[in-house]
C-alpha cells in the first residue's frame, strides 16, 4: 500500500504546455471532489517563463512547480502523470520507475513493440505498475458492457466496425515537431488518427474483443491500406482489418476531411448487436429489443480514480489499461505499419482551403462518404471501389511478432 498520511495518493504532472496543461487543470478539478483522496502535488516544466500564469495558479493552490523532472521524483509522491509526446513515453517512465514513483503513461505506451516491452521489464524490475491513458476503458460502463458480452449479450461476436472523420488542419500537423512523424531522433513515434487521437476507440475495441474481463483481444494477422493528402510522414488515412479471435476487428479513420463524423464501434453477434458511441451511450439491440446504456460523464476523472485505487491495492470493481494490456494496440499500430507503405493520394483527389476549424488544411474528395460506404459494407477502402486512388492492402501476421522493424519504403 502506497499513499500520503490519510491514505491520500498522491500525484505530480509532468508538462504544462498543451495538452498536459489541460490534465494539469483536470488533475486540479478531481482533487476538488468531495471525498476526493487524490493530492496533487507537484509539477514541472523546463519553460515556467511560457506558462507564468498557470504555474502561479497552481502554487496559489499549493502545488509546487519545479523546472526538472528529477527534482519532481525527489518530491514526496506515489505516482506521476507523463502526457508527453509519445517519443518522450519510454524515457520518462523508465525514469519514474527507477525512482519508485508509478506512472500514468499518455496513450499510446509507446511508437514500437520493443519500447513498449522495454516499459513493461522497467515496471517489473521496479515493482511499480504503469497504467496507459486510454480513457475509456476506464468507464466502469465499459466493464459491465464487456462482462456482458462474455456471457452472450449477443452471442458470438462475428464482426467488428469502426470508423471516424475527424478534420485536421495545417496547425495540427504545424504543432509541435513530432506531429505525423514516423520517427524522431532514434524513437519510433508513428503519430497517425489510429496512434494519436482515434487511438482511443482502437484500443477499447480491443478489449470488448478479449475473451476474459480483463484481457485484450488475440490478434492474429493484420492487413492495412495507408494514406496521406497532407505532407507529412506518415499517414493521415487508413484502412486497416485486424483477423481476431472473434472474427475481423475493421478501422477506418482519416483526419484529411471537411465533415466531422464520430467513432462508433459497431459490434455484430449471432444475437444480436451493439454499437459503443465515444461520445454518447452504448445501444445493445436483441431479439428483446433495443436498451439504450449511458457512458460515464467524465472518463478522465474514472482514470484517475482507478489508477489511484489500482497503486494503492484498494478493492475496485473497475478496469486499468496496463502497460502490458496496451501491448495489443501497439500490436496493430506497428504491423499495419510494417505491412505496407503509405500512399500519397493523387493529386486531383485532394483539395485544399478554409476547414470547419476556422483553419485551412485539406481533405480528400469525398472521403466521408466512402469510409461510410466501405464500414456498412465491412469492406476495407480498396475493395469497396469507392475510392479510385486506393490499392490493395499489403499483409502481416502476428502470430508471434514481437519488434517493429520499420515501414517500407512509401509510395509516391
Amino acid at each position: 500500500m502506497v499513499g500520503g498520511m490519510g491514505n491520500t495518493f498522491r500525484m505530480a504532472v509532468v508538462g504544462l504546455g498543451g495538452y498536459a496543461g489541460s490534465m494539469a487543470e483536470l488533475l486540479t478539478a478531481y482533487t476538488k471532489q468531495a471525498g476526493a483522496t487524490v493530492s496533487f502535488v507537484a509539477a514541472c516544466d523546463p519553460n515556467l517563463a511560457q506558462h507564468a500564469e498557470r504555474v502561479q495558479r497552481l502554487r496559489d493552490q499549493g502545488v509546487k512547480v519545479l523546472d526538472r523532472f528529477e527534482d519532481v521524483l525527489n518530491e514526496p509522491i506515489d505516482a506521476v502523470w507523463l502526457p508527453l509526446p509519445i517519443q518522450l513515453h519510454r524515457p520518462f517512465t523508465e525514469q519514474a520507475l527507477a525512482a519508485g514513483k508509478a506512472v500514468l503513461c499518455e496513450k499510446p505506451a509507446a511508437g514500437s513493440l520493443q519500447d513498449v516491452d522495454a516499459m513493461i521489464a522497467a515496471s517489473e524490475r521496479a515493482n511499480r505498475p504503469v497504467a496507459i491513458g486510454f480513457q475509456d476503458v476506464y468507464d466502469p460502463t465499459m466493464l459491465q458492457l464487456k462482462r456482458r458480452l462474455l456471457d452472450g449479450l449477443i452471442g458470438d461476436i462475428t464482426a467488428t466496425r469502426l470508423m471516424a472523420c475527424w478534420p485536421r488542419d495545417n496547425s495540427y500537423y504545424a504543432r509541435s515537431g513530432w506531429a505525423g512523424r514516423v520517427k524522431v531522433e532514434d524513437a519510433w513515434v508513428l503519430d497517425s488518427p489510429a496512434n494519436n487521437a482515434l487511438a482511443h476507440p482502437v484500443n477499447l475495441a480491443l478489449y470488448l474483443l478479449g475473451d476474459e474481463s480483463h484481457r485484450w483481444a488475440e490478434l492474429r494477422s493484420v492487413e492495412a491500406e495507408l494514406y496521406r493528402a497532407y505532407p507529412i510522414e506518415n499517414f493521415d488515412t487508413c484502412s486497416i482489418r485486424v483477423a481476431t479471435g472473434k472474427g475481423p476487428l475493421l478501422t477506418q479513420f482519416t483526419h484529411a476531411c471537411r465533415r466531422q463524423i464520430h467513432p462508433v464501434i459497431h459490434i455484430e453477434g449471432t444475437a444480436g448487436r451493439v454499437a459503443v458511441e465515444l461520445f454518447g451511450a452504448v445501444h445493445i439491440t436483441t431479439a428483446n429489443g433495443t436498451e439504450t446504456v449511458p457512458r460515464s460523464s467524465n472518463n478522465r476523472f474514472d482514470m484517475v480514480r482507478n489508477f489511484a485505487n489500482w497503486v494503492q491495492g484498494r478493492p475496485c470493481d473497475c478496469t486499468v489499461t496496463s502497460v502490458r494490456d496496451a501491448r495489443a494496440h501497439a500490436m496493430v499500430i506497428n504491423g499495419a505499419a510494417e505491412a505496407t507503405a503509405v500512399r500519397d493520394v493523387a493529386g486531383p483527389y485532394v483539395e485544399h482551403g478554409q476547414m470547419p476549424t476556422a483553419g485551412v488544411g485539406r481533405w480528400i474528395t469525398g472521403i466521408e462518404d466512402a469510409i461510410t460506404h466501405a464500414n456498412e459494407h465491412g469492406q476495407m477502402l480498396h475493395e469497396s471501389k469507392q475510392a479510385p486512388w486506393t490499392a490493395a492492402p499489403g499483409t502481416l501476421s502476428l502470430q508471434g511478432y514481437s519488434s517493429f522493424t520499420g515501414p517500407p519504403p512509401t509510395m509516391r
